[in-house]
Formats: C-alpha cells, structure tokens, sequence
C-alpha cells in the first residue's frame, strides 16, 4: 500500500476502472503538496547572528536616499549596481598597493584565511547571498583591503598626491566614509580583523579599533571621548563600530525604564492642574475649597511617585518652567541627566550627514532586536524637546546644537520627521522625562497657589472675612 501513495504522488494521477475502459485522472492535492514540500525545503534558516540587513520599506519610505551608498558599494547588497561601478577599479587598486606595502606575505595567505571564514561571514547578512564561494571570497578580498588600505593611508599619509582621485578629488573621500557606515553596506568586521591579523604581526600599526576610529572620527565622531576603552568593544561592522563609541561608558549610565507606549510629537501630555470654583461665601463653597486643596495634595502625592511619564515638554515649555539647560561634551548618547532643575545634553553637531548617520544607526536598532534602542531614544528625545525653530533657537543659545545646516527650521524638520514608522519597546530617557514633567507641574502649582489662598479665602463668608481681618491686624499691631 505505501509503495501504492509513492507510486500515486510521483505521478500525481489517479486511475478509476470502469467496465471497459481505464480512465485517467489528475489529482490536483497531490502535485500542490509536493510543490509546498519542494518549497519548504528550500527556505533556510535565520541565523543567530546576523547583523547586515536590508532596511524595512516602511523606513525607506520616508527618506530612501539615506540608505543608498552614492559613490561605493560594499558586501552584496549593492553589488552590480551600474552607477558604482567605477569604483571598482579603485578596489583593485587599492588592492594592488596593499600587497606592495607588504611584498613577503603572499596573497594565497589572505585568500586561504577568507576561505575559511566564508561560511561565518554568510552567516552575518540576514538573507541568504546568491554568489558563488569565488566571486562571494572575492568580494570579501577586494572590500576588505579597500577599507584597510583607505584607512592605512588615512592613518599614515600613504597619499599618492598625483594619481589618487581619492586624495585629490576634496569631495570624494567624505563620499566614501558616508557610505561605509550605511547598514545596507557592509561587511563583516570579522573579515576586517581576520586580514589585520596577518599583516600585522609586528605590531606596526595602532589596533584595528583604534586605527578605524582614527580613521572615522573627522565626520562624525568628533565628541567621542574614553577612546582608551576600544579594547573592550565588541563590533559587527563599521556602523555597529559607530554607534558602539557613542555609547562608551561614562559617569551616567541610562536608566532601563519599561514602557510600551511610544513617545512622539514632542509636545508633552502632561498639564499642570487647574484650580477653579466659585466664591459663594456659603458653607459649602468652604467645603469646596478644603475638597480643593485635599485633591491638590493627592496629585502633589501621585506626582512625585509617578515613574510611568514617557514623553516630556518642548525646550520652550522647559525654559518657561525654570529648567536650566547645560551642555556637556561628553559621549552623545549616554551623558544625559536631569538634577535639581538642570538638564545636561551632549553638544551635538548639526551637519548635512546628521540624518543619514541617524537613519542607519534607528534602522539598524530596529532590525537587530538583540540591541537596545539607545539611539532610537535619544533621537525621540529630541523630537520631544523640538517642536519649532524657536526650540532649536535655544538650544543654539545653550551650546547644546552646533547648527551647520542653515535656517533652524531645518533641524527642526529633521527630528520631527527622524523617527517615523519607528516602533520601540523600551524608552531609555522615561525616567528623566518623568522628572521634566514633575518639575514642569510643581513650577505650575507655585503659580496656582496664590490663587488658591484667594479663593480659599474668598469661599469665607463677611464675617469670616473680618474675623481674620481683625487678627491679622492685632498681629501686626503686637509685632510694631
């Protein structure tokens, strides 16, 4: 019988006999299923750690010239695309002076060492890569020692000031950085390392960290500090390199603070509490007023043991309120504190690029869910402190924002319209906008409470009215 169902599926035909005649009929279920089995064992599996991805359309939507190299493509995703293909030439180049630099190491040496990683390396893109092992350890050789050559001559001055339209064309290199650290073009830093490790045994050059961040610190890690803790980093590629200097550890770590609600608009919720009611002078407009005061202390109460504010108010708002701003250079991301009415943010340098580094590092958070959304927060941060070019103003006048791209309108623009189609599970800075908010409403109450002392006073009848009065003045008399 079971040889009977193989026979039935390979042939996908069912045979009725009748009385004089063998009819033949297909059996529709029968190639489906085998199409889905053939599918099935076609898929493959995610691996655990992939850290290269594509970006999500729903971010490529809103800017979609943010995540597409513009002069040079590395790893496969851009691989081909005719109008980077003149850099090409450039990689083999490049390739060519390396090898001169280091003529007693064979370039078998390099290729065996990224055979044997191309299995490790395809493990790192998060779809499966359509090259051949030639062409897939060819890109890895030609990718690689364009990076390292690019930052060896960086590092060292190694320019050919005649012929390296790299060194002498002034627009190119800052083209080439740019598109190095975009998610979709990367490869594998492992790969980086792996090369590193056989030229330079001697120890000729800073480390690896140490020269990419010599390398990349011009365009935009200008404020990074504790650069003495590279050794401990633990980096996929050049863009998780970028982020990981912004999030060095330093004096304040960020609180861990849950949450599934997604603060947005950068207007606050919260509002400080109106105090209001007629003045009758009857009984009950007394009574009114003690209910008055004993729901203030109850928000007073609730207020300061609420630890679930997600969102907090524009920097005008703040400025109103008595907030104090201070800008520190320290690492952008993590040096962030509210204490006793002062709020302290990182300077942050405003650029033409300022968007594309934001937009790559939020979309490669919200691809690679094993990290934490530090930058994605501080980005919503900034779109809560931001809502007009008056913000961005004054944030200006604190050294807060170094403006380089012109009208304020325009860094307002970009941090409005940063985080859309962002999803986040956990706001690092929850805790410091709940503290912004509570100080925003305790400066409210200062306000209202010389108006509930009036009212309060007001719900008292003449007599009252007199009675203290009359006290009031025989205190004064007493004092004189």
């Amino acid at each position: 019988m079971e040889g009977d169902l193989k026979m039935l599926e390979a042939s996908g035909t069912v045979s009725e006999r009748g009385d004089n005649a063998s009819i033949q009929t297909e059996n529709p279920d029968i190639r489906f299923l085998t199409s889905i089995r053939k599918t099935l064992g076609a898929v493959s599996s995610l691996s655990s750690t992939c850290s290269i991805h594509r970006v999500p359309t729903m971010l490529r939507s809103v800017n979609a010239k943010a995540y597409n190299p513009r002069v040079i493509s590395i790893g496969p995703f851009h691989r081909g695309e005719k109008r980077l293909q003149v850099m090409e030439k450039h990689k083999w180049r490049y390739l060519r002076d390396f090898l001169g630099w280091y003529p007693h190491i064979d370039l078998e040496v390099y290729v065996r060492r990224l055979r044997d990683l191309e299995g490790r390396a395809r493990q790192c893109y998060a779809e499966p890569i359509k090259l051949g092992s030639r062409k897939f350890v060819e890109m890895m050789l030609l990718d690689g020692f364009f990076i390292l050559t690019l930052f060896l001559k960086i590092h060292f001055i190694r320019w050919d000031e005649t012929s390296d339209p790299i060194y002498y064309t002034q627009w190119m290199r800052g083209a080439i950085i740019y598109d190095l650290i975009l998610l979709e073009n990367q490869i594998p830093f492992v790969v980086l390392e792996h090369l590193f490790e056989v030229f330079n045994q001697d120890d000729q050059c800073p480390s690896l960290l140490q020269l990419t961040y010599n390398s990349l610190r011009g365009y935009f890690l200008e404020t990074i500090e504790n650069s003495d803790k590279f050794s401990t980093l633990q980096v996929k590629h050049l863009l998780d390199f970028v982020r990981a200097c912004h999030l060095l550890t330093s004096s304040i770590a960020i609180p861990q603070v849950g949450g599934s609600n997604v603060p947005g608009g950068g207007s606050g919720s919260g509002s400080g509490t109106n105090v209001t009611g007629g003045g009758s002078g009857s009984e009950s407009g007394s009574n009114d007023a003690f209910i008055q005061l004993e729901e203030l202390l109850q928000f007073f109460k609730e207020l300061l043991l609420n630890g679930g504010i997600q969102i907090t108010r524009s920097v005008t708002e703040l400025h109103e309120a008595g907030v104090q701003f201070k800008a520190v250079k320290k690492n952008l991301f993590n040096d962030i504190s509210f204490e006793n009415g002062v709020l302290e943010l990182p300077v942050l340098r405003v650029v033409d690029s300022t968007e594309l580094v934001f937009r790559n590092l939020i979309a490669f958070e919200q691809c690679d869910k094993s990290l934490p959304s530090r930058i994605l927060s501080y980005a919503l941060l900034m779109d809560n402190l931001i809502n007009t070019p008056k913000d961005v103003g004054l944030l200006i006048e604190d050294e807060i924002i170094e403006n380089y791209l012109g009208e304020n309108e325009a860094v307002s623009h970009l941090f409005n319209n940063l985080c859309k189609e962002v999803t986040i599970d956990k706001f690092h800075f929850s805790e410091i906008c709940g503290k912004l908010n509570a100080h925003c409403k305790i400066s409210t109450l200062h306000g209202q409470s010389y108006r509930l002392v009036l009212q309060f006073y007001s719900s008292f009848s003449l007599s009252y009215k007199l009675l203290v009065l009359s006290f009031l003045n025989l205190e004064t008399m007493e004092r004189l």
